[in-house]
């Protein structure tokens, strides 16, 4: 009877083992979806839509034949950022990455084109332009020649590669969160979130977080930094737009109507685009009233 009864312990003890190692297991296959394929499809969702999401403003630029109050300096920023993406997401055969940046790095060569086709000959802005083309060309050739020719004549691994590439895409996305940092300042300097944009913030934390969490599951250290920096700036954004409400009024009111956000001299190409929709919108608002 001892014998029959620890029998039965040792089988109930065994099921309870097997109940909960699978329990484990079937968590640990919906946290493996998770990480390795829900979350760069929201990533390379997020990614394409934020930058198509302007091109229907740069279109009325271009048959306006105007810029207006649109900076396009940033824009070769962006080209350069989803180009290098692409490089590395060969060098790592990954496919999410690529198709995260290709239709975005075409939307980024039309933004620079047209901005560049519009601003004045001898403006500011076109030389700004024209030094940022060169300078990242410049750096884009020598990460080529290296990966093209130098890594093959000294044998250098694929380790190697990716480092080179990884570490000249995170430079470049530093050039493109210079834009949220000097907004980020202007914001607690003057205590007025008009220059951030709810939406567009919540967006970017969002694909952050979703290529943080691709970068976890790569265990690649070159896409979770970059993208954790990047959601954590976006949470910033959102915690200071809710703590210093957009002003009404005041030096940039339109019209009489509501207050025109004053579009930031780096902002990233979507803020430029909806800064400038703000400003006509806001003008033809005002010509309405005195009409």
């Amino acid at each position: 009877v001892r014998s029959l009864q620890r029998s039965t312990v040792h089988a109930r003890v065994g099921v309870r083992f097997w109940v909960s190692q699978s329990a484990k297991g079937t968590m640990s296959g919906v946290g493996e979806v998770f990480l390795n394929v829900v979350a760069p499809v929201i990533g390379l969702t997020l990614a394409n839509v934020m930058f198509f999401s302007g091109v229907p403003a740069m279109l009325r630029c271009k048959r306006e034949g105007s810029l207006g109050d649109m900076n396009p300096g940033p824009f070769p920023v962006v080209l350069a950022n989803c180009v290098g993406w692409m490089g590395y997401s060969l060098l790592i055969h990954d496919y999410f990455l690529f198709f995260g940046n290709a239709p975005a790095s075409m939307v980024g060569m039309y933004f620079t084109l047209v901005g560049y086709g519009l601003s004045a000959p001898a403006s500011e802005t076109r030389r700004t332009m024209e030094r940022l083309v060169m300078g990242l060309m410049g750096a884009t050739l020598a990460v080529v020649f290296y990966l093209g020719m130098v890594a093959v004549d000294t044998g250098a691994t694929a380790a190697d590669k990716r480092s080179v590439m990884g570490l000249f895409c995170n430079f470049v996305l530093l050039l493109y969160y210079a834009v949220p940092l000097s907004t980020i300042r202007e914001v607690l300097e003057t205590r007025d979130s008009r220059s951030l944009f709810a939406p567009m913030a919540a967006a970017n934390t969002a694909n952050g977080l979703a290529w943080f969490c691709y970068g976890i599951a790569l265990n690649d250290a070159y896409l979770m930094a970059p993208n954790g920096i990047g959601a954590a700036l976006g949470i910033t954004q959102l915690a200071l737009i809710r703590a210093y409400p957009a002003k009404r009024g005041g030096a940039f009111t339109s019209g009489g109507g509501a207050a025109a956000r004053p579009p930031s001299a780096s902002a990233s190409a979507q803020d430029l685009l909806r800064a400038h929709d703000e400003e006509r919108a806001a003008t033809e608002r005002g010509h309405e009233t005195r009409a």
